[in-house]
């Protein structure tokens, strides 16, 4: 008999999540509120994140992603603005070291 893969788990959870956003966008979920949904986000953040320890690093990208959602989800509106600029802040700094010419060995000796 073949071993239980995880990825049945994660594909189910994709399914699950789908269906649940769809039947909040249609109307029948009106009752669900943002501490659900950042609730869910934040655990199936913590479940990627969970894998690291078995050596996937790739479960990293859609772990913190998905932890940082459900964060911005649980926020109190006015500090979403604030979280926002933080966000685009750290990408911006981000990017730019990624792209400086010591990184890239550009233009150096």
């Amino acid at each position: 008999m073949k071993r239980f893969d995880p990825r049945i788990v994660f594909g189910l959870l994709l399914l699950v999540g789908g269906g649940l956003a769809l039947a909040q966008a249609m109307g029948y979920l009106k009752s669900t509120s943002d501490i659900f949904w950042g609730g869910l986000f934040i655990t199936v953040g913590l479940v990627f994140l969970t894998l690291l320890f078995g050596g996937h690093w790739w479960s990293v990208f859609p772990g913190f992603t998905l932890v940082g959602l459900g964060a911005l989800i649980l926020l109190p509106t006015h500090l979403t603005s604030l979280a926002a600029r933080s966000s685009l802040a750290v990408l911006r700094f981000r990017f730019g070291m990624s792209t400086s010419p010591a990184v890239l060995n550009v233009g150096g000796p």
